[in-house]
């Protein structure tokens, strides 16, 4: 018995190209006993192969299965396995189980297998109770749904078949299972007609149904024998119409094992890799994860915030393509340690497509309108990329800042402070909302048409559902006027706190600006039918100048960049975006919402905790 499976510890991105394998590991159990590669295997293991050498992934006499043949698998989890026998025997913990019965295994896989069994599937609830209704065949859909064949023809819960037919579980599970089948593919539709092409492998991956027969079979415009794996493109039901391709010779491979001699009647096939993708500016590329916490001098390692510092023969030097990669040179400044980094979502791909400095008319496709930047096509032209080879999970979108103009009113800000004394100040705040007001409407409408684009790319890629999509706000990097650890009056703010702002500026910013761009992202959220994150008190204590922080790494290091020119240490550039603690923290509000049921969540700190604790709440 062979199978494909992706998602497991030891095996991730597995991947099965037609005719032959590349990159793959196939995991294989077997009707006898055999020793491939110097490893053994009775009929109650599972072997991986990754196309030089075997290894042990189940050891089905660890877990008391050693009396019993394994005859139809799935991998549903990396530590969740689907799985059905030849015959009736007993396994720990459920007693006799029947061959027309699933069981799910629970634990770890490898050498030493370990773990616990449960009923998934009892066919004697539905009707699976004569001979030949043995499950030779299963697939869990990602609709909940069971895909099953069977050894011979079968009838049950209003529904019949034969032993090249595929049918359609719907239902619920469990020790009491109920529900009904219907036809999900009519092999005699396909010409399956010969006793010897009876299905006894499938595999679904959301993408196409993959089959392997008994014997030798030539049909539905393929051939091949019991050791290959076939493709099935078409439509399914009752009136069952298509193709088969072959997908995996297993006649090829026998210059590497003998596999014409093991009739392939388990299978898996994979889907694509998942992934979970962001997309925007700065405030989801990582700008600013080069600095843990801030420090005034400009020499060395910067008080060990600069993780872009090293040194040669004792001189210290500083290379931002330690954090940024290649992104260093285009200006994108995606980091190491940027939201989607830093989620630990358990995905095969975290894909981080946002860049520094990107405005609304960076996401759509160039086909309508969008524009690139630092040589690299538009964020949606990317995405179409990824979604072509990957099952995207979910999309965060941060986007809107820039267009609103955020450098221009920290510069602004920053120029009226530096320019006026304190006891006649001018201020920045009437002038800048004045801006911001004049540009809302046509920064939300490109947000809207930036959601639009997401999602007709994902259409285009087949994948017009099934995954997240995710609009989040702006934190703000400084605190309110009455929480600043500086003075207003004097140069400190300037000169060694890097927050140079009024007070009436600050709190302006504060409780005005960033709740009115949060409001009115919200709302384009809403009306588009997408989550919204909100992150406007993410840095809450936190923030620049604080009187909660303080300079240096510490426990009450500040989790975002103070201002800078550039000149000294780092770029201006990462100025007044969260560092690569508030880049951490971010990850972790990331990381918490995939696992949370879909909705609007607000994300906060929590007092005197790191990074990896944070609250998120729901609305």
């Amino acid at each position: 018995m062979i199978f494909v499976a992706a998602g497991l510890a030891i095996a991730p991105g597995v991947e099965a190209v037609g005719g032959s394998t590349t990159n793959n590991v196939m995991y294989a159990a077997f009707k006898s006993g055999v020793s491939l590669g110097g490893v053994s295997a009775a009929d109650e293991d599972v072997l991986a192969w990754d196309g030089a050498v075997y290894s042990l992934v189940f050891d089905g006499s660890d877990v008391g299965l050693g009396a019993l043949e394994i005859d139809a698998l799935d991998v549903i989890l990396p530590d969740q396995v689907l799985m059905s026998f030849t015959t009736s025997g007993s396994v720990p913990g459920l007693g006799t189980v029947d061959d027309s019965d699933i069981v799910l295994f629970s634990g770890t896989l490898g050498t030493d297998t370990a773990g616990t069994f449960s009923m998934y599937f009892d066919g004697s609830d539905v009707g699976l109770t004569r001979n030949g209704e043995d499950i030779d065949g299963l697939s869990l859909l990602d609709t909940g749904e069971l895909l099953v064949s069977t050894s011979g023809s079968f009838k049950a819960s209003g529904s019949t078949g034969k032993d090249e037919d595929v049918s359609r579980f719907s239902g619920s599970f469990g020790s009491t299972t109920s529900g009904s089948f219907s036809m999900h593919l009519d092999g005699s539709d396909l010409q399956l007609t010969d006793r010897r092409e009876d299905i006894d492998g499938l595999s679904d991956d959301g993408n196409g149904l993959y089959l392997s027969p008994v014997g030798a079979l030539s049909a539905g415009g393929a051939s091949g024998a019991d050791e290959d794996v076939f493709r099935f493109s078409g439509s399914f039901g009752s009136n069952t119409s298509g193709t088969l391709s072959l997908h995996w010779d297993g006649s090829a491979e026998g210059t590497k094992v003998d596999m014409g001699a093991l009739d392939i009647d388990v299978i898996e096939v994979p889907g694509d890799p998942t992934a979970v993708v962001t997309m925007g500016d700065s405030y989801i590329s990582g700008e600013a994860g080069r600095w843990l916490g801030n420090w005034n001098d400009p020499f060395g390692d910067r008080g060990g915030t600069d993780r872009a510092a090293y040194t040669v023969l004792g001189i210290w030097l500083h290379d931002s393509s330690l954090v940024y990669g290649e992104t260093a040179a285009n200006g994108c400044h995606r980091s190491d340690v940027s939201e989607v980094m830093s989620s630990g979502i358990a995905v095969d791909s975290l894909i981080n497509l946002a860049c520094s400095g990107a405005r609304t008319h960076n996401i759509p496709r160039s086909s309508n309108g969008g524009t690139g930047q630092g040589g690299e096509p538009s964020q949606a032209d990317q995405l179409a990329g990824v979604a072509a080879s990957h099952d995207v999970e979910m999309i965060v979108l941060s986007i809107g800042g820039n267009d609103l103009g955020f450098a221009d009113i920290i510069i602004s800000c920053t120029i009226e402070y530096n320019t006026s004394p304190s006891w006649w100040p001018n201020t920045c705040n009437s002038e800048q909302q004045a801006a911001v007001n004049s540009r809302m409407g046509s920064a939300m409408a490109g947000v809207a048409t930036a959601i639009d684009e997401i999602r007709a790319v994902m259409a285009a890629s087949g994948q017009s559902d099934g995954y997240r999509l995710v609009l989040q706000s702006y934190p703000s990097p400084i605190p309110r006027s009455s929480e600043f650890r500086y003075s207003e009056s004097g140069w400190d703010r300037t000169l060694v706190g890097g927050c140079p702002f009024w007070d009436v500026d600050a709190d302006w910013a504060r409780d005005s600006l960033v709740p009115q761009i949060s409001s009115e992202l919200a709302a384009v959220a809403a009306s588009k039918n997408v989550e919204f994150l909100d992150l406007s008190d993410q840095l809450e204590d936190r923030e620049v100048c604080s009187v909660h922080t303080g300079h240096g790494t510490g426990s009450d290091a500040e989790w975002a960049r103070f201002l800078v020119t550039g000149l000294t240490q780092g770029d201006a550039q990462e100025s007044m975006h969260p560092n690569a603690y508030g880049q951490r923290a971010t990850g972790t509000c990331l990381g918490l919402l995939y696992t949370a049921a879909e909705g609007d969540y607000t994300c906060t700190n929590v007092t005197g905790a790191s990074a990896d604790t944070m609250l998120l709440s729901p609305g």
